[in-house]
């Protein structure tokens, strides 16, 4: 019965954005929270908390940057109140991966997605869409052809430019940033699984080129964990580097740490 916060920086070579994950337990027969109050359940007892005596995250900070929340729809419930007074963004933490929105070849599964950017846009708050290439979580009908044998390059590619155009399409001018690549950086070097054993790490640009085509105007970020690695760190910087002088059109990295009591300080410092 612990809540946790998890940061998570972008750096978009102009400015930052600070993320947080609600984490905990709640129970579904609990109704819609009051105004200026959240309800928790800790050690089996619910507690109210009344936030609105507390400062707003997102307003004390709204002169350097926004400051987010990654939600699941049961979020814009349970926590509305707390969503509202305390970010000015919201991350679609799990509704846009590709396990959840493309379950299978033809199907997408839109609901979970659909009612966070509804939300978000009926109070005006931008949205990031998180995760839609993300090795861990690839479907496996991605990497299989109709006789169930093995794809081939090209069939796994066409695949995975109609899973970005077809997501980025239907949330054109409503989602405004999206982590396009996802942990695709081990610690000390490709974090290697299927997608790459088949198309190699040349699907990467791609992903962002077939991104910008589908929405130019949203902001593509390449996002990874535990830049606090020094090898891990120079790898991800050396080839956004690469990645921008090659003309691919990304703009930022995520920074997705996950902070302990033990991590240095120092190397968070020296990474940003």
């Amino acid at each position: 019965d612990r809540y946790t916060a998890n940061a998570n920086i972008t750096l978009k070579f102009d400015r930052f954005d600070l993320q947080f994950k609600l984490s905990g337990n709640t129970q579904k027969q609990d109704h819609t929270p009051k105004v200026n109050q959240a309800r928790f359940y800790q050690g089996g007892q619910k507690t109210t908390f009344d936030y609105s005596k507390i400062p707003s995250l997102s307003k004390v900070h709204e002169d350097y940057f926004r400051v987010a929340v990654a939600v699941e729809p049961r979020d814009l419930i349970f926590y509305k109140d707390l969503i509202l007074s305390q970010f000015n963004e919201l991350t679609t933490e799990n509704r846009l991966k590709p396990t959840n929105v493309h379950p299978a070849e033809n199907v997408y599964s839109w609901a979970g997605a659909d009612q966070i950017v509804e939300f978000a846009n009926q109070h005006n708050l931008p949205v990031r869409g998180h995760g839609l290439v993300y090795e861990k979580v690839m479907p496996a009908w991605f990497y299989r052809d109709e006789n169930n044998q093995r794809a081939s390059k090209e069939l796994v590619m066409d695949r995975l430019e109609k899973h970005i155009k077809t997501i980025i399409g239907r949330y054109k001018g409503k989602i405004q940033c999206y982590d396009i690549v996802n942990e695709i950086f081990g610690h000390e070097d490709w974090d290697t699984r299927e997608l790459t054993d088949i198309c190699g790490i040349g699907f990467v640009p791609l992903a962002y080129q077939w991104a910008h085509e589908a929405d130019p105007d949203a902001t593509l970020i390449l996002n990874d964990n535990y830049h606090d690695i020094p090898k891990k760190r120079k790898n991800i910087f050396n080839y956004v580097k690469k990645m921008i002088a090659d003309g691919v059109p990304i703009h930022g990295v995520g920074f997705q740490d996950h902070l302990f009591m033990d991590t240095s300080l120092e190397s968070v410092e020296e990474t940003l």
